[in-house]
């Protein structure tokens, strides 16, 4: 039958995400997706929410869930899709830590998923997702001056293992995970058609 036939989708541009991939598909076959089947019967409560913008993600069920990176040093190099997948990785654990901490203020609002923090270089709001993409190149610019690979990522894990450790005290600080957030919030990557600012010395 009909519509047991799978749909060929032409895409205008594809862009890797956090998890899977983006696109954005043509007119064509955006007025395909649309379209009702010989049946009358609309289109699947996903594709609607898939056309409506005219893009498509990857993902969903019959799909193997993406392995979880070790966060070992060796792991955390600045070049390469591995350390910048682990940063975003485990960043995004500690965003979730944090929220089951200060429920009534976390620094993700619950519902618009923008960051909730206050910067001085940038004013535009900030989604959590595109501070999880930023995350690496911020790191990179912060440890610009540490070239050694090993060094870096036992910088960019120290950082991130501070902010666990405070988070774990009692009462709980976010001290440093602030720092982090309001300077990936407030960076803009050049690559991005962005700017680059002086940053803090690590030192």
């Amino acid at each position: 039958p009909l519509d047991r036939v799978g749909m060929n989708l032409q895409t205008v541009f594809a862009k890797p995400q956090l998890h899977g991939f983006e696109c954005k598909l043509t007119p064509e076959s955006h007025k395909a997706v649309l379209t009702v089947n010989e049946q009358g019967e609309s289109c699947t409560a996903s594709s609607k929410s898939v056309a409506a913008k005219g893009v498509a993600k990857k993902g969903g069920s019959g799909q193997k869930p993406v392995p979880e990176i070790e966060v070992e040093v060796k792991h955390c190099k600045r070049r390469g899709s591995t350390g910048k997948e682990l940063i975003r990785q485990e960043l995004k654990k500690i965003l979730k830590r944090e929220a089951k901490l200060f429920p009534d203020k976390s620094m993700t609002h619950p519902l618009t998923k923008q960051m909730r923090v206050e910067t001085t270089w940038n004013d535009e709001p900030v989604s959590q997702e595109t501070l999880l993409s930023r995350a690496p190149c911020w790191f990179s610019d912060f440890f610009l001056a540490v070239r050694n690979e090993t060094q870096y990522g036992i910088k960019v894990l120290g950082e991130l293992d501070l902010c666990r450790k405070q988070l774990a005290e009692e009462p709980p600080r976010r001290a440093k995970l602030l720092e982090i957030v309001r300077g990936i919030a407030a960076y803009q990557p050049v690559e991005d058609g962005g700017f680059n600012f002086p940053l803090p010395d690590p030192s």
